[in-house]
């Protein structure tokens, strides 16, 4: 099989292997199968062959050669069919894995394989099967972050599959780094678990900051923990209650860990869990389990991201390119989430300074899809960030303006020191009007010192209510005459309010017109600002 696969390469590497076909590399090992795998062969296109063996400097931009020893490559089914791990694929965890071998490339790099599990059936060595596919090997760099990464997927110790213990402490001495502990905790050369098992949230804590031996923890006068730390910066802090009984119970945990992922657990009086919440690093729920005191519900939170742009970029392990990590420029976002029994759907599109330019939003009951409400928002934002308009499709709109940074730095007394310590207030409103879909127009009016008043106006054009600066609130006639007397006698204005919220109606995708972001100084120019487009309220 080995030799087989040698003189493949060769052909390969000569061009003289037939142009449209993958090439075999061996059996799929029953190793690989009973982590999951269904396919019954292993094959590989022929461009991942040739950018193993392709010196790294003779790469286009956005791809790369990976120039791994011959006798390596000659020889990928022997270690596939021994590697010293196996481990979840950090970037495609549904339907991958990586193998780790415990061999290195020129650069002195242990080598890793990535496999994926496509599920296609076609011709391989002239009979019909289902096939696996090796979808890259190379040389990987900071290794020893990748493997505590990727043993570490989703915030557990959930991405370890198998591990060879002579293969791994070979590997880890030949490449001076130090085994996680977490090997510690499982039987090496036996599965762990398969790589598409669902492991149940409430057997198996994703963020485990139990006291392990080599953390700091802190206990209360009764003995029980109150906080935790170790110096890979995992945190975790506990809280209690007391029962009818005068017991004191577990009530929660907040585990952080040191990427800034976080798990929220709640107990009730026995002990059991009845929610978990994890966040990202952002502080973004990206799943939640609770209990009504029989079952248990999940609450999906999906979530993706394109760019225009991503100058920051990470290596996918898989698809064997760079892909966007960090937001650069213009982003669009889209999440879902379902919960018991119903869903959600959002899109966000931001403009290049980061504000939200557009959401659509979608609920629908689960199983059929039937949408119970649809929305559509635009925002336009002045060039400090503030939100200048917000309409949707149901024919609401807002509308806000805001004192002059001069007009800010004047009354505040803030001079340029002031603003390169950070002492800003671009934001103060100078007032707000809201149009609801039926007509009616309510303006709110604020003073630069905070104190407000409040006139609301039916589709017809007259006072409905008034609020003074004093808080005090008039409705009809009443209100009228109010509004009358604050205003010096001077007749209303309905009309100028309704026709600032008639204008914006009619262009529901605001233009970008941000010039760019300011130094945050006065400009001196005084009166409100820009009209870009952008982002959600603050």
């Amino acid at each position: 099989m080995e030799n087989t696969f040698k003189y493949r390469v060769a052909q390969v590497m000569a061009g003289e292997y037939p142009e449209r076909y993958n090439v075999p590399v061996c059996d799929t090992p029953e190793l690989i199968q009973q982590v999951g795998f269904s396919g019954k062969k292993i094959v590989m296109e022929q461009k991942k062959l040739r950018r193993c063996l392709a010196p790294e400097e003779t790469a286009p931009s956005g791809v790369r050669h990976h120039d791994l020893p011959i006798d390596f490559v000659d020889n990928l089914p022997h270690h596939i069919n021994n590697p010293a791990m196996i481990l979840s694929s950090l970037t495609h965890s549904n339907d991958s894995i990586v193998l780790v071998t415990d061999c290195k490339d020129k650069k002195d790099r242990p080598i890793i394989i990535a496999l994926r599990d496509e599920g296609k059936r076609g011709i391989v060595d002239g009979e019909v099967v289902t096939y696996d596919k090796l979808a890259s090997v190379y040389g990987r760099e900071d290794f020893a972050d990748f493997l505590e990464r990727s043993i570490k997927a989703n915030g557990s110790n959930n991405g370890l599959l198998y591990y060879n213990e002579k293969k791994s402490r070979d590997l880890a001495v030949s490449a001076g780094l130090d085994l996680p502990r977490v090997l510690a905790n499982h039987d090496p050369n036996v599965i762990i678990r398969r790589y598409n098992d669902n492991v149940n949230p409430l057997s198996q804590n994703i963020l485990d900051f139990s006291p392990d031996g080599y953390g700091n923890t802190l206990k209360r006068s009764d003995g029980k923990p109150f906080a935790y730390a170790d110096d890979d910066g995992r945190q975790k802090t506990f809280e209690y209650a007391k029962t009818l009984k005068g017991d004191v119970v577990l009530r929660s945990t907040a585990a952080t860990f040191s990427d800034g992922r976080s798990e929220i657990t709640e107990y009730n009086e026995s002990g059991t869990i009845t929610s978990i919440e994890r966040k990202d690093a952002q502080g973004r729920t990206t799943y939640k389990y609770w209990s009504n005191g029989l079952t248990f519900y999940k609450e999906n939170h999906e979530e993706s991201r394109e760019y225009y742009d991503g100058k920051n970029r990470y290596w996918d392990d898989i698809a064997e390119r760079y892909e966007p990590l960090y937001k650069s420029v213009h982003e669009k976002e889209r999440k879902k989430e379902d919960s018991r029994d119903r869903g959600k759907e959002s899109w966000k599109e931001s403009d290049e300074h980061g504000n939200t330019r557009r959401i659509k939003r979608n609920e629908y009951g689960l199983g059929n899809e039937v949408v119970l409400s649809a929305h559509d928002d635009s925002y336009t934002h002045d060039e400090y960030g503030n939100v200048l308009s917000h309409s949707d499709k149901r024919g609401y709109v807002y509308v806000a303006e805001y004192y002059s940074p001069d007009e800010v730095s004047s009354y505040y007394h803030f001079t340029p020191d002031d603003y390169d310590a950070g002492v800003r207030d671009y934001n103060k409103r100078k007032s707000e009007v809201h149009k609801q879909p039926d007509g009616r127009v309510s303006k709110t009016t604020y003073e630069i010192s905070g104190e407000h008043t409040e006139v609301e106006y039916s589709a017809s054009g007259k006072i409905t209510r008034f609020r003074d600066v004093n808080g005090r609130s008039y409705n009809g006639q009443a209100a009228q005459l109010e509004y009358f007397k604050s205003m010096g006698g001077k007749a209303p204005t309905f009309k100028e309010v309704a026709a600032a919220t008639n204008a914006l109606q009619s262009s529901a995708t605001p233009k970008n017109k941000n010039a760019g972001k300011p130094n945050g100084k006065p400009t001196g120019s005084g009166g409100n600002r820009g009209s870009g487009s952008s982002g959600a309220g603050r």
